[in-house]
């Protein structure tokens, strides 16, 4: 996954879009290597699906891309199911997550999008 160095993420950070602070009402360990996120926020501009991605910066030099698992069916909430394997930045991070935390999320991208063969038409 991207590690560059701080200057340059510093300034990816500064011109990417970002979502507003989403906090973290969910933190749940379903087994040892898998963790359940729920986010919440003001996420009505944009169109979560199973499937969007986005970027985290996960510290100075690490970023990492994450997956949404589901979202609720309002669109005020979505969750991630971030594998967590060994001691690498990204799951450390995200064994580190717990309720209360906020995340700034660079703008969810839709081009590789969960395609239910079994959805109406």
């Amino acid at each position: 996954m991207p590690s560059a160095p701080k200057w340059l993420l510093d300034t990816v950070d500064k011109w990417m879009t970002k979502l507003p602070p989403l906090t973290v009402v969910e933190a749940q360990h379903l087994s040892p290597s898998v963790k359940r996120i729920g986010l919440a926020g003001d996420l009505s501009p944009y169109a979560f699906q199973v499937g969007t991605f986005f970027d985290l910066r996960v510290n100075d030099t690490e970023a990492r891309r994450y997956t949404v698992a589901s979202v609720n069916a309002d669109g005020s909430r979505l969750y991630l199911l971030p594998h967590l394997h060994g001691d690498g930045p990204g799951s450390r991070f995200m064994a580190a997550l717990s309720v209360g935390d906020e995340l700034v999320l660079h703008k969810p991208r839709n081009d590789q999008c969960y395609d239910d063969p079994h959805a109406e038409r």
